[in-house]
Parts: C-alpha cells; sequence; structure tokens
C-alpha cells in the first residue's frame, strides 16, 4: 500500500493490499464477514490444483477457471479473487517448507548428523541489525532448540529468547512449542542465550544417551 493506494508492482503485493481492503471494509458487519472468509476460501480451494508460485502469478495474469461466478457475489470481485490468490500463496509457500525442511531432515541423517537445522535467518550475534531466528532439530528425537531475538514491548529493549520445542522427527512438523515452564528463557544478552542454547543441547543429548544406555541394559538381562 502506497498512500492508501494499491501496490500494484507484483501480483503478491496486490493479492496481499486486496485481501488487506477485503476484511478491513467488512470487519464491522459480523454477517458479511462471515460471507466473505467463506467465498474467499471457496475461490482459494479452486486454486489448490496450482502448486507453484510462478504458476500462480501466470493465473493470476491470465483468466483462472473458477466454477465460482463472481458476477453473482454480492462483494468486491477484485478484491475477493486476490484475498483468495494471496490464501493460495501462503499454501504454496508453507508447501515449499515442508519440502525443504523434509530435505534437510534426510540430508542430515544420511550423513550420521545428530542435529539438523530446519529453519535460520538473521545472525544471533548482531542483535536488531540482523533480527535472527533459528530452528536446530535433534534428529533422534524431535527436540528442538529455537533461538530468537524478540523486542520487549514494553520499552522496545532487545531480547534473546531460547526455548525448548519438540517436532515431528521424520516431517519437521512442530508438536509441541515449550513442553515445560523451564524450557522457555529470555536473555538481555546475546552471550547468555549463546551459553542457554549449549546447555539445551547438552541436555537433550545426555538424556538421548541415558535412554539408549538403559535400553542397552534392558536387552542384557
Amino acid at each position: 500500500m502506497i498512500d492508501g493506494r494499491v501496490d500494484y508492482h507484483t501480483p503478491r503485493a496486490r493479492w496481499a493490499a486486496f485481501e488487506r481492503q477485503l476484511y478491513e471494509g467488512a470487519i464491522s458487519d459480523v454477517s458479511r464477514y462471515q460471507g466473505i472468509l467463506g467465498t474467499v476460501r471457496k475461490l482459494a480451494d479452486e486454486l489448490r490444483h496450482i502448486e507453484a508460485l510462478e504458476q500462480l502469478e501466470a493465473a493470476w495474469s491470465g483468466d483462472p477457471t473458477l466454477a465460482i461466478t463472481l458476477e453473482a457475489l454480492p462483494f468486491p470481485k477484485e478484491q475477493l479473487l486476490g484475498a483468495a490468490f494471496a490464501i493460495r500463496e501462503r499454501e504454496i509457500c508453507e508447501l515449499d517448507a515442508r519440502r525443504i525442511r523434509r530435505s534437510r531432515i534426510d540430508k542430515a541423517r544420511g550423513s550420521g548428523h545428530a542435529w539438523v537445522t530446519l529453519e535460520g535467518s538473521g545472525e544471533l550475534d548482531r542483535g536488531a541489525a540482523a533480527p535472527f531466528q533459528g530452528i536446530e532439530m535433534h534428529i533422534e528425537t524431535g527436540l528442538a532448540i529455537i533461538s530468537m531475538l524478540q523486542r520487549n514491548p514494553l520499552d522496545g529493549a532487545t531480547v534473546f529468547v531460547t526455548a525448548l520445542a519438540r517436532f515431528d522427527p521424520e516431517s519437521g512438523e512442530v508438536i509441541e512449542i515449550a513442553p515445560g515452564v523451564d524450557d522457555w528463557k529470555e536473555h538481555e544478552a546475546v552471550g547468555p542465550a549463546l551459553e542457554s542454547r549449549d546447555a539445551l543441547r547438552d541436555r537433550i543429548e545426555s538424556a538421548y544417551e541415558m535412554k539408549i544406555e538403559t535400553a542397552l541394559v534392558a536387552l542384557d538381562r
């Protein structure tokens, strides 16, 4: 959005702008809002055969074949279509992310690594200059360490967070964030955050090794 106008520079920017306009214009009318949600979902479902962002952009530029007749709907037609395309865009991005996670897990497991980086962006030691978020998963247990930088909403100060989560070790899909109360820690500096991350790694590896040793003892009996 530029000075209240829709940004038409890219199809994806256009979809986001139309989606925002559509919902903002109906938020005060519950019945209308619910009708829009249902209609947009149906339209997005008709785009499920499109599996790549390039194909989605091409469909937008062309004339996508839809079973729903837009002219018969009591809502802004272009905004409806833009919102549907925005939903399908997010779905495609999530599918791509899932494929990347699976590929990383398979590659790390095949190389005999104990850990795999599922996601990573920014640099932890650069603070707000390059906001960081990373997820490292222990391949055998699915336990993962989330490291990220956040801003305190009260004073705007930088907070370094380390948290424990549980992921599916095969797919890399999240199962549970912070399984225990002590598994979410906030730090004012990067040094303690890195120490906390290392401590979590040691804790996970030790628990796994102890489990293996227990199982071997049971087999020897």
